[in-house]
């Protein structure tokens, strides 16, 4: 029984981040595209700042490499329909398949024999059988010898397990974290 949300909202803001030679190639196709700008230097002023970005803890702003040759093997449309939220698309869609691929690798902490040196920890608290009591935090944990470290990214937020191992898998994303470890406290 669930009176709690059974599905999740989105739970990250994503937007492409090119290097100069990527940015070149993109400009190069795309010149009216007014949001790539004139040059690179005026595109990196108007990239949204990660620490503003981060007003919605459970939708954090991911930026997302993107490469030229990976967006023309995936879009569809003829090169003069391209668009800069074509762009803005794709870099969602490399989104979905990273966490895809984060959450299927996904191990509960206790059954870990090998903890990777950093993580992203989802801790869920579930009150009874409703869902709707859950709440949860989401860690950065670094185990690196001499800059062990645990930091909070959203803490004792109303959350249910799934739900919060998809904004885990957001953090891990923005973080450059390939594991997520995850703890369930049950209260019943």
């Amino acid at each position: 029984l669930c009176s709690g949300i059974d599905n999740c909202p989105p739970v990250a803001r994503t937007f492409p981040l090119l290097s100069d030679y990527e940015w070149k190639r993109f400009k190069a196709a795309i010149p009216a595209a007014a949001r790539l700008k004139s040059t690179y230097r005026d595109w990196l002023k108007s990239c949204p700042d990660e620490v503003l970005g981060s007003t919605e803890p459970l939708k954090p702003l991911v930026l997302i490499e993107v490469r030229f040759d990976d967006f023309v093997q995936w879009i569809k449309k003829p090169k003069a329909r391209w668009r800069f939220s074509d762009i803005g698309k794709f870099s969602s869609e490399v989104f979905h398949h990273r966490a895809i691929s984060l959450l299927k690798e996904a191990k509960e902490e206790e059954q870990t024999r090998v903890v990777p040196l950093d993580y992203i920890h989802l801790v869920v608290t579930e009150i009874g059988n409703d869902k709707a009591n859950d709440f949860a935090s989401i860690y950065f944990v670094s185990k690196v010898p001499g800059f062990e470290r645990k930091e909070p990214r959203v803490e004792n937020v109303r959350l249910f397990f799934e739900y919060g191992m998809a904004v885990a898998a957001a953090y891990a994303i923005k973080n450059k974290v390939n594991a997520i470890l995850f703890t369930k406290v049950r209260i019943r």
